[in-house]
């Protein structure tokens, strides 16, 4: 399998570059070479499918001679994660990106032979391909060790989630889309097809569109549910790497859209294209270089390919400016005059905060690098990205709301007077409502009162519609969901309210209206050992089970939070440290601190580590503890030095009883951690009153999240709506 990998990638390779030869000859000499081409993409595809087969062929299989295998799954990984380790790493990731980019090709072909367009379409896009092809050889994933090792490194904690199975597809599927924008755009440039290129190129974008914006939002959804920390975007520059050019990509099909009906921004269109496919190749460059490696927690550390993608950034740059720039002024230019009540207007004020919002987020993820050069490389705030978005944010939900109330050439003051009554006077009412119920934040009132006047208004166009526009239903439904988006990111935000809290097992405690009781640990036989809390509110109870666990693989203990879900809030339960219980007859001593048991006080002095016969046998510690017994048989101190061997299975702990016989003690835990304690086992204590039980402790942080399924709810709305318009372009092209 190992060298099916392999050779297959090379064949592939072969293939892609003689069927890009044959659509050059086709474009230089004008003769059929189509079917020849056509046979050579087909077995260029089969020959990368069969190399990614072959990666998951050696996964499912456990192959740890291959050093991607051995670093991402192990024995005990589930089929779920198995498969899923397939694009974990970065050599995996990109024999899945070159995969679907072969596949996108094949609907793109059947695509532009209706348009005449195939030879020049076809060319640019296996100029993508092979350069795919060739980074996936050069980072291959069929790297071999010399010798097999017994079991895997296994798949990181925090990728083995059922988001981990959808989120990157879904990603690698909106960058090889977004290619075909690219390839799209050049070859109309060559042909000179400056409108006729629109049309088709629609539906592709839209696509590209969507499959990223579908990947960010599950990474949102997926941070929010999974890494404790309570939020869903944290501006991290990889985040970012993907959202700058869905900002661009919902900036170009806002202006294809405007280039059918008013014939403007053809030559804006034509940029978009280009710069947004080069984003994405900017954004691989910052995952996979390295650069990054100090500023987030998601960027690969392999600077082997800063000059390969560096590289291809350079080509495909030059590329399509030279196709830009020699034919830019042949591009037509609309003369008349545009209407500031029109929906033209508004649309061209959205695409223009589009850029903008895309070029903030360009330069503030690209500080590590800017300022690296400048000296010491270092990272912008959350802060910048939140402060320049501000204005965007209420501008946007302005203008989207302005949007359906006006017609595209020009609106009367007072025909937009009449439409903007119901829309506004809603709105109104529900920052009426906000600020009653105690919101005194300007900002916070005014994004509500712009997204409500979003939502209204293009609920006020769905209802006028009815049914007959699916156009309206899909542009206004997404633009909906924009308004119940910004509800949820700034309410959720702006009124979160946390509060760190030590459960004590079986005793409860009163937070945000909640009645919390921890009732114990539920222990798992995979290790994901479930901390059961009990939530009640009135005589409703439920139960939250936030997860911990300790993973060798990251070596420490990692939570997963759990959300407790209601109509109008959540309620994010995340465990930060949990202590086991202490029962009767067991105490913790502490290094150097006397603590007085019954008739005896007993010392922790300190640890010793006597030999073992072999490492395979653990380690074993020693503790010196003094005990002198108090009271009317008062004796001097001595030492006693009980024994505990760590990291042998099973545990072993080897009592020591004192000289009278009276009592037996016992290591059950070791803690080494400054200024040091143990827990220990005291058998034959007189005096039974000392032996109180200590109750477990899990220290949680508990979140009330206010209206933060308007974040999902418009998620949705965005994602319907954007599907509703893709299979309306695609219909429009048969």
């Amino acid at each position: 399998m190992i060298e099916l990998g392999k050779s297959s990638l090379i064949i592939g390779l072969i293939c892609g570059v003689t069927s890009l030869s044959f659509y050059g000859l086709n474009i230089k000499q004008q003769r059929n070479w189509f079917t020849y081409a056509r046979i050579s993409y087909a077995l260029m595809t089969i020959a990368i499918l069969l190399s990614a087969a072959a990666l998951m062929i050696l996964l499912l299989k456990h192959q740890f001679q291959v050093q991607y295998v051995y670093e991402n799954s192990s024995r005990d990984l589930p089929l779920f994660y198995l498969i899923s380790a397939f694009w974990a790493g970065q050599e995996g990731s990109f024999l899945l990106w070159t995969l679907l980019s072969a596949g996108v090709g094949i609907p793109l072909i059947f695509m532009t032979q209706i348009y005449d367009n195939e030879d020049k379409v076809l060319f640019n896009y296996l100029l993508i391909e092979v350069a795919l092809i060739l980074i996936t050889i050069k980072s291959s994933p069929f790297k071999t060790f010399s010798q097999t090792p017994l079991d895997g490194a296994g798949l990181n904690d925090l990728l083995q989630n059922l988001w981990m199975v959808i989120h990157p597809p879904l990603i690698f599927l909106g960058y090889a889309l977004y290619g075909t924008l690219y390839a799209l755009a050049i070859a109309a440039l060559w042909k000179g097809q400056y409108e006729k290129w629109v049309r088709p190129a629609l539906p592709w974008t839209l696509m590209a569109w969507l499959a990223l914006g579908i990947g960010i939002m599950l990474g949102g959804v997926w941070s929010y549910k999974t890494l404790g920390w309570g939020g869903y975007w944290a501006w991290d520059p990889v985040e970012n790497a993907s959202l700058i050019p869905w900002l661009t990509g919902t900036a170009l099909f806002h202006g294809m859209i405007l280039q059918l009906q008013r014939r403007r921004m053809q030559r804006t269109n034509f940029l978009l294209a280009i710069i947004s496919f080069l984003l994405i190749l900017y954004g691989t460059f910052l995952t996979r270089s390295g650069i990054l490696a100090n500023f987030s927690v998601h960027s690969f550390t392999n600077l082997e390919f800063d000059s390969i993608v560096l590289g291809l950034i350079a080509f495909f740059l030059l590329y399509g400016g030279y196709f830009y720039s020699s034919h830019s002024r042949q591009i037509p230019i609309s003369k008349s005059s545009i209407a500031i009540l029109s929906k033209e207007f508004s649309v061209i004020i959205v695409i223009g905060l589009l850029i903008i919002s895309s070029s903030f987020v360009f330069m503030g993820t690209s500080s590590p690098i800017l300022t690296g050069l400048l000296g010491k490389a270092s990272n912008v705030t959350a802060d910048f990205y939140n402060t320049t978005h501000i204005p965007i944010g209420i501008l946007l939900a302005v203008f989207i709301g302005i949007c359906p109330l006006v017609n595209w050439q020009r609106t009367t003051k007072k025909q937009l007077l009449r439409q903007l009554l119901v829309p506004l006077l809603l709105a109104l009412v529900i920052t009426a409502l906000a600020i009653k119920a105690g919101s005194k934040n300007p900002v916070a009132l005014l994004f509500i009162f712009a997204s409500c006047f979003a939502i209204f208004s293009n609920a006020v166009l769905m209802l006028k519609s009815r049914l007959r526009k699916r156009v309206s239903w899909s542009s206004s439904l997404s633009h909906m969901g924009f308004g119940f988006l910004v509800i949820g990111i700034i309410v959720s935000s702006l009124f979160d309210d946390s509060k760190t809290v030590n459960l004590a097992e079986n005793h409860p405690v009163e937070i945000h209206n909640y009645r919390f009781t921890f009732k114990g640990v539920h222990v798992s036989p995979d290790g994901r050992n479930q901390m059961v809390i009990e939530l009640q509110q009135k005589k409703s109870i439920s139960v939250a089970t936030p997860t911990m666990y300790y993973s060798k693989r990251n070596e420490g203990v990692m939570a997963e939070p759990y959300v407790y879900r209601t109509l109008l809030e959540d309620i994010y339960i995340s465990p930060l440290e949990y202590q086991p219980g202490i029962p009767r007859g067991v105490y913790r001593l502490i290094k150097g601190t006397p603590e007085q048991i019954g008739n005896y006080v007993f010392t922790f002095m300190r640890f010793r580590f006597p030999p073992v016969s072999s490492p395979m046998h653990g380690m074993m510690i020693e503790a010196e503890i003094q005990v002198v017994k108090t009271g009317a048989q008062k004796s001097a101190p001595h030492v006693i030095r009980p024994r505990f061997v760590a990291m042998s299975l099973p545990t072993e702990q080897k009592p020591v009883t004192l000289q009278n016989g009276e009592i037996s003690l016992r290591i059950l835990q070791v803690n080494a951690d400054p200024p040091g304690s143990i827990v220990v086992s005291i058998e034959g204590i007189a005096d039974e009153a000392v032996r109180q039980n200590v109750p477990a402790q899990l220290l949680v942080e508990i979140s009330r999240k206010p209206l933060i399924n308007f974040l999902w709810l418009g998620m949705v709305c965005i994602v319907v709506g954007g599907l509703i318009a893709v299979r309306r372009r695609i219909g429009e092209l048969k």
